[in-house]
C-alpha cells in the first residue's frame, strides 16, 4: 500500500487487471481522476500507443515533465477502478500539467455527452 494519498492529476504506477482476463494484468502508469473512494481510485490508463479509437485518447504532449519515459496518451475509455493497494511505490511518478488534465476532463465530458445523446 502507498504511504502517500493519491490525488487527481497524479501519475502512479499501478497493477491493472485486463478487462477480459480476471486475475491477469500488468504494471502500467495511470492518471488519478477521482481519489474520493476509501478503497479505490478512478483512473485513466496511460499508454504509449493511441492507435485504436482516436477519440478515446488524449495526448500528453508534455510527457517528459510529467515523469513519463516516452510519448504517451491518456486513455479515457474505459476508465479503470484501481484498488489503492495496487498503486505501486511510495509516491507518484509525476503529475499531469493543469492544461493536460483540463484536456482529459473535457474529453471525458464530451464522451459522456455523446453517450447520453445515443
Amino acid at each position: 500500500m502507498t504511504s502517500c494519498d493519491p490525488a487527481p492529476r497524479d501519475i502512479w504506477l499501478a497493477y491493472v487487471e485486463f478487462a477480459d482476463h480476471e486475475g491477469v494484468g500488468k504494471v502500467r502508469p495511470v492518471v488519478i481522476l477521482d481519489a474520493s473512494g476509501k478503497a479505490s481510485v478512478i483512473t485513466a490508463k496511460i499508454t504509449a500507443s493511441a492507435n485504436y479509437e482516436p477519440s478515446s485518447f488524449v495526448e500528453i504532449s508534455d510527457w517528459e515533465s510529467c515523469g513519463l519515459r516516452r510519448p504517451s496518451w491518456a486513455q479515457i475509455e474505459p476508465l479503470v477502478e484501481v484498488r489503492r493497494d495496487k498503486l505501486l511505490r511510495d509516491e507518484p511518478l509525476g503529475q499531469l500539467s493543469p492544461s493536460t488534465y483540463d484536456l482529459v476532463c473535457a474529453a471525458l465530458n464530451s464522451s459522456e455527452q455523446n453517450e447520453d445523446g445515443r
